[in-house]
Formats: structure tokens, C-alpha cells, sequence
């Protein structure tokens, strides 16, 4: 740092630069850490977040590409505005309609939204089905969900399922994700969709394909709706996204093209400096076609008379003009005049 400061041809203009203002921030921190490090200070700790700007360095490097975002943005405005205006009608709309679908039904003792979760289904286990006797404590039902089969209490067959022989055959109550009959027995939980502003989260997150998992419809009604939403999402973002796309690639061919023209004047502009018959390179020889090109300018331009012609120097006056590689003599000491 001190060794730019040093060599800077302008000092106010170093410092009035952003990326030298971040880099004397991220530095200073450090220093100041060393000058009272014996002194017992509270908060000094503080100052190390303040190296974190140094991130921001990032963009120093990558000049071009921040311009080249910044110039896609500001020519994509009305897309932009377009987007955000039709992803907010639709996420209320959608929003709305979810919740009315997946709340359930309201608690009044737990004051919650409850919607259904499971259902518990009576399941016959015949003889030929797991061991030849079975006990409650050793033989289980797996039911490949997250909730497992419960065993219906065997002292209860005799009056509720008379026909099972215990304990060759058994019941279980399983869960289903769908209602099997109607003596299944009904499971709740709260619905993460318990109000219209709780739901524009799981609403955005869809919309944009992105899908946490968090929240999720388990109701067919619901499930049928987040289809919707989905494709809805779709064509909402995919049409200002494509006009941003088409400005980005527009803005990026301008700046190619700037790139090369700048190129191209630069390179024009040092052969024109190497056509005036001075000798650039500095190896003892002159340009001879160079020299002629400047005095037929001179000619043209100040009125300067070298002979017949319209701006070119008379032929004899080339042949008076001898040039070699050590020097540029001149044997006649006279120019021929115009006549």
C-alpha cells in the first residue's frame, strides 16, 4: 500500500478511487490491532469484520463483467418490472388457493389448522404369512412408510374379529396415504399452510423450481393445484428471463465490437505516426516514400510550390533528392518552381 502511494502520480486521485478507499479499509483494522495491542480495549474485536470488504476486490478484477451486468440490467428494466409484477399477482392468487385446499380443519383446543395425515387400516396376516406362531413381541409388520403397523391386542378378537385364529393369524392396523375403507381411522397433523402469507413461500419456491421440501400438499385437491402452479411458474419467469438473455447477448456483442474498433484505431493511429519518414525505429534509415508523402502534403496544405502537377513533387525534384541509409542529403539547393 505505501509503496503505490508512493509511486502515484496524482495521490488525491488514488484515494478518491473505490477500490483504494476498500483497500485502506480491509488494511487499517490490522494496524490499529497492532498499535493498541497491549491496551485493553472493549470491542476492538470488531474492527477484524470490517476486513471482510476486502471481497469486494473481486469486482476490481472483473471490471468488464460488472459493467457488462450492470448495462444488461439498466437496458432490461421493463422486463424486469414485468416479472416481478407477474410473479406477485400470481403468487396471491396461487397462494390463495393452496391454503384453502391444504389448511384441513381448525382445532379449537390446540387452535391450529389440522389437516390429514395418515390412514389407519385393519390388515389380516394369514397362517401362511411370517412365522407359524405369532407373538407380539417378536413378529412385526413393516409397512414401508414412516409410520409403522400396530398391532391390533389380541383380547379383542373374540368380540371384534371372531374369525381370526389367534395365534396362527393376526390384525394390524397399518397406515395408508389414501383412505382404504371407510372403517380406516383418521390421522392429523398441523398444516404448514395455516395462513395466505405463511403460504406465498412455498408458492415462490415452486414457482421457481427450486422446491425446499418443506412444505408440500398431501391432499388431492392441493397436489392437483401445485401442478398448476408449477407450469404457471414457467411461463411466467421463462418470458421476461428470455428478453434479459437477448439484451445480455446484444450488450455483449456491442462491447466486443467496441473492444475491436478501439483496437483498430490504435492501430491506425501508430501507422500513421510511422508513415510521416522520420526515422521510428531509430536504425539510421528514412523513409523515403514517407518523406514525399509529407512534402506533397505540405504542397497541398500551406500552398508550398515543388514543381508541375497537382500536389505531387516534380519528378525532377525526386531525382535531385538522393537518400542512404546515413544520412538525407540534398543535391540541388534549389526547388523547382510551379509554373
Amino acid at each position: 500500500m505505501v509503496a503505490r502511494v508512493a509511486s502515484t502520480p496524482d495521490v488525491k486521485l488514488y484515494f478518491k478511487q473505490v477500490m483504494n478507499q476498500i483497500d485502506i479499509v480491509a488494511i487499517l483494522p490490522f494496524y490499529l490491532e497492532l498499535m493498541v495491542a497491549q491496551a485493553s480495549i472493549p470491542g476492538l474485536s470488531v474492527f477484524r469484520v470490517v476486513r471482510l470488504v476486502r471481497v469486494f476486490r473481486m469486482f476490481k478484477v472483473s471490471r468488464s463483467s460488472v459493467t457488462l451486468f450492470v448495462n444488461t440490467m439498466a437496458k432490461s428494466s421493463k422486463a424486469l418490472y414485468m416479472l416481478i409484477f407477474f410473479t406477485a399477482i400470481a403468487t396471491i392468487i396461487c397462494s390463495s388457493l393452496v391454503y384453502y385446499a391444504e389448511r384441513g380443519t381448525y382445532n379449537t383446543e390446540l387452535e391450529m389448522w389440522m389437516r390429514p395425515y395418515l390412514y389407519f387400516c385393519d390388515v389380516f396376516v394369514d397362517a401362511n404369512t411370517g412365522p407359524a406362531t405369532k407373538s407380539t413381541a417378536t413378529y412385526t409388520l413393516e409397512s414401508g412408510l414412516s409410520e409403522p403397523c400396530v398391532w391390533i391386542d389380541p383380547a379383542t378378537y373374540a368380540t371384534s374379529y371372531p374369525s381370526v385364529n389367534y395365534p396362527s393369524e393376526a390384525m394390524f392396523s397399518c397406515p395408508y396415504t389414501y383412505k382404504r375403507s371407510d372403517d380406516c381411522s383418521t390421522t392429523y397433523e398441523q398444516s404448514p399452510f395455516d395462513s395466505i402469507p405463511s403460504t406465498f413461500w412455498w408458492c415462490l419456491v415452486t414457482m421457481t423450481t427450486v422446491g425446499y421440501g418443506d412444505m408440500f400438499p398431501t391432499q388431492a385437491l392441493g397436489k392437483a393445484l401445485a401442478g398448476c402452479v408449477m407450469i404457471l411458474g414457467i411461463i411466467v419467469i421463462a418470458l421476461p428471463i428470455t428478453v434479459i438473455g437477448s439484451n445480455f447477448a446484444l450488450t455483449f456483442k456491442r462491447m466486443v465490437l467496441e473492444d475491436e474498433a478501439a483496437k483498430q484505431a490504435a492501430a491506425e493511429e501508430n501507422e500513421e505516426n510511422s508513415d510521416d519518414g522520420s526515422d521510428d525505429d531509430l536504425d539510421g534509415t528514412v523513409d523515403e516514400d514517407g518523406v514525399y508523402r509529407c512534402l506533397d502534403g505540405l504542397e497541398g496544405d500551406e500552398g508550398i510550390g515543388l514543381g508541375e502537377g497537382d500536389g505531387d513533387v516534380d519528378a525532377s525534384f525526386r531525382n535531385d533528392v538522393t537518400f542512404d541509409d546515413a544520412s538525407f542529403s540534398e543535391e540541388a539547393t534549389t526547388m523547382p518552381a510551379r509554373t
